[in-house]
């Protein structure tokens, strides 16, 4: 059975967009811009990405409790938000850590059970 996508589900998505975009920026900061700082955007990118796709997208290959997946979106999101405050942007990673997190928990909390756990 498909689900139907809620306007929860597209808020969530342009939150995860952002935090794609918010990481990149961050991390060139960090290390200074230029080719490095490309690299090092890229593998943010990588490893936000993996876990992303392994532990919390809906179609998760691994199904972890809703708990769990909203743990795991909270620290991704809490981890860049950290990363950009340590970069100086601080209107950001406020910003993400304020409005993202709690909305990635709630997004989370609210798909339920997977049905492998129910």
């Amino acid at each position: 059975m498909t689900e139907s996508i809620t306007i929860w589900d597209v808020v969530a998505f342009a939150a995860e967009i952002a935090l794609l975009f918010v990481a990149v920026i961050a991390v060139r900061a960090l290390v200074g811009g230029g080719p490095g700082g490309w690299l090092a955007a890229a593998g943010a990118l990588l490893l936000i990405g993996i876990v992303w796709g392994l532990l919390v997208a809906p179609k998760a290959p691994y199904l972890l409790a809703p708990g769990f997946r909203a743990a795991v979106a909270a620290a991704i999101f809490l981890a860049v938000s950290g990363t950009a405050l340590w970069a100086g942007l601080i209107t950001t990673g406020a910003l993400l850590a304020l409005i993202g997190v709690p909305l990635m928990v709630f997004v989370q909390l609210s798909r339920g059970t997977p049905d492998a756990l129910s």
